[in-house]
């Protein structure tokens, strides 16, 4: 009977790690965080049950914060013309 029971374990074990993509194409497991997205929201300096009890018991809204500009921009970032060059290529990137 134990080998039954270690054989079905096996067949579970088996179809499991084929339904479960752990590979790089993954884009769950394997997600890239870009520097400068408007799209996604890091979250951190917080651990995810605290973040949860936010989002689910007591507001059902989770304050944000948005990080401090850098104080190292280099001087040619600040130009007119840099900005405008930068708000150009954001308005026209596809990603």
């Amino acid at each position: 009977m134990l080998d039954g029971a270690s054989e079905g374990q096996r067949l579970y074990d088996d179809l499991r790690k084929r339904l479960l993509d752990l590979s790089r194409r993954n884009p769950m497991l394997n997600y890239k965080h870009r520097v400068g997205s408007r799209r996604q929201l890091r979250i951190v300096h917080t651990n995810l049950e605290s973040t949860f009890a936010e989002l689910t018991t007591k507001q059902r809204q989770l304050p944000c914060a948005p990080l401090p500009e850098p104080d190292d921009i280099p001087e040619d970032e600040l130009t007119d013309s840099f900005k405008a060059a930068l708000g150009y290529a954001k308005s026209t990137d596809l990603c």
